[in-house]
């Protein structure tokens, strides 16, 4: 019997009659939602997701129970918490306001191996909520980053997902081994794919497919043999790709977005201007 995903059981089981907004992307199989609740005593089912969640308005304290006995818990202002798939979950929450990332066991499991970790690495984190900022600013950006639905979208939420898992595997002790090897030919591959496709959708996943690589692994090795994430590569070629048109050609800032990868004129306008300071135009 296959189980099903967490964000179906918010939108049939106890949570259905509550606010919610779903979304999704990534390479990682990532689903997202937002949820509004009122105060409940709620068991949810083992699934086979990995669930890391965050507070969006302040909460003093909530119970959990993940099969070692009921646990109350004093909250920060945000924190952050791993639900661990394949256990039931037992809750009593006040009401409130959660965003909360649902990601296959499987793909966590190969993020984690890419790292030489095991599952395990992670149980500080699944035992205590955390207080981390960078992790939680990391969890914010993968809602908005699936929200969108631009060419830059996918390697924003990427990119958020592995910061966040970063920051959760730094917290619990775990030094990164060093980042495997990318052969120049593997590196090669990759980047003419991404140059081919600079304007389409792009995701960490089709880099590293290009590079037969896993995705985790290919985006430790691509900074290593480069100096800079494949997510960066990616909006440093786009901005160049744009300012080559922008000097050669008297094409409108929409149509040198579109065909540099960008949503629109005011999304290369933002990204121009934090990396260079001005607006594409050069007028500040």
């Amino acid at each position: 019997m296959s189980l099903i995903r967490h964000s179906d059981h918010y939108r049939t089981g106890p949570y259905r009659d509550f606010e919610q907004e779903h979304c999704a992307g990534g390479t990682f199989g990532i689903d997202i939602f937002q949820v509004r609740q009122d105060a409940i005593e709620t068991v949810d089912p083992a699934t086979g997701d990995e669930i890391f969640g965050v507070n969006i308005v302040g909460v003093d304290r909530i119970e959990t129970d993940f099969g070692d006995g009921w646990k109350s818990h004093q909250l920060p202002f945000r924190a952050l918490d791993l639900q661990p798939a394949y256990a039931e979950a037992h809750f009593r929450l006040p009401a409130v306001e959660l965003r909360l990332a649902a990601v296959p066991a499987a793909s966590l499991r190969s993020v984690l191996e890419s790292h030489d970790l095991a599952r395990d690495a992670l149980n500080p984190a699944t035992q205590a909520f955390q207080n981390l900022p960078r992790a939680i600013a990391a969890h914010d950006a993968m809602w908005h980053a699936a929200k969108r639905d631009d060419p830059a979208a996918s390697l924003d939420l990427d990119a958020a997902f592995l910061t966040m898992l970063g920051e959760l595997i730094s917290s619990c002790g775990h030094a990164l081994p060093p980042a495997p090897r990318l052969s120049d030919a593997r590196l090669a591959r990759a980047v003419d794919y991404a140059e081919t496709h600079i304007a389409a959708q792009l995701s960490v996943g089709e880099l590293a497919a290009a590079a037969a690589m896993s995705p985790s692994a290919f985006s430790r090795a691509f900074k290593a043999a480069t100096g800079e994430t494949p997510w960066h590569y990616i909006r440093r070629r786009r901005l160049e790709r744009a300012g080559e048109m922008l000097h050669r050609t008297d094409a409108s800032l929409f149509d040198i977005a579109v065909r540099c990868g960008f949503a629109d004129a005011s999304h290369l306008a933002r990204c121009w201007k934090a990396a260079h300071g001005t607006t594409p135009r050069g007028r500040e």
